[in-house]
């Protein structure tokens, strides 16, 4: 109950990830290369939306509220994990490769997403671990329970065989 439609936006418009600051009040959201932070307290027709930098796309918003990780819209899994200050209102690219980051509850970690393996990032140190691999398959998602203990990420399969069918 209590559906209600937080934008509208017009058919050739693509809003997508929808990302929840830490205290609720807030939502980032993307639109095609460019992110933006709407105040949850207002209405649309009210909203004067924040504008990310371009080529910023909002990915997981930190549980201090200070920080956005986020990746460049294009390149995939080699996209380039960014950092969005709130308080400076600029990006910090740190790294060029990876996409999808999750922040860990230190507000200095994040994991993230390099092709078929998960990395860990410092983001004051700048340098970065493999945890995980899914080679020779792929990543599709990543989440980081509460108490960072636990990592949840789906693999995409694919199987390519060859068959042959004679008509009759």
């Amino acid at each position: 109950s209590g559906l209600q439609q937080l934008t509208t936006a017009s058919a050739s418009d693509a809003i997508f990830y929808p990302v929840w600051s830490s205290d609720g009040a807030r939502l980032a959201f993307s639109e095609r290369t460019v992110s933006f932070i709407m105040d949850l307290g207002k209405t649309w027709k009210e909203q004067s939306p924040q504008v990310l930098p371009s080529g910023f796309i909002a990915w997981s918003w930190s549980r201090d509220g200070r920080k956005i990780a986020g990746n460049k819209p294009f390149g995939g899994a080699s996209a380039g994990i960014g950092i969005y200050s709130l308080d400076s209102r600029s990006v910090d690219w740190i790294t060029d490769r990876g996409a999808r980051p999750v922040w860990l509850s230190d507000n200095r970690r994040l994991l993230f997403l390099d092709g078929d393996k998960i990395k860990l990032l410092d983001i004051q140190s700048r340098k970065t671990r493999e945890v995980f691999s899914v080679a020779p398959n792929s990543l599709g998602s990543l989440s980081v329970s509460r108490d960072d203990r636990r990592i949840y990420f789906s693999v995409a399969v694919a199987d390519a065989d060859i068959w042959l069918m004679s008509l009759e």
